[in-house]
């Protein structure tokens, strides 16, 4: 069981070596705006969850956070 779950992992570390399931490659916007925004809150890449000025912490690649929800 266990050489079936390694072999398993090995199969998609190969498959998917250059895709991640949560990563795009590009981020297609509707407008110039949209893309300026983007731009603006993370440059256009994923960098993870970071902390505003605020002390808030955002996510993704506008920095969303539980009061932009509100």
């Amino acid at each position: 069981m266990t050489m079936l779950i390694i072999l398993s992992l090995i199969c998609f570390s190969i498959l998917f070596q250059s895709n991640s399931l949560l990563m795009f490659p590009q981020v297609e916007f509707p407008s110039d705006c949209m893309r300026a925004m983007c731009e603006a809150d993370s440059g256009c890449v994923p960098k993870g969850c970071d902390e505003d000025i605020h002390g808030r912490y955002g996510c993704g690649y506008f920095r969303l956070n539980i009061y932009h929800y509100k």
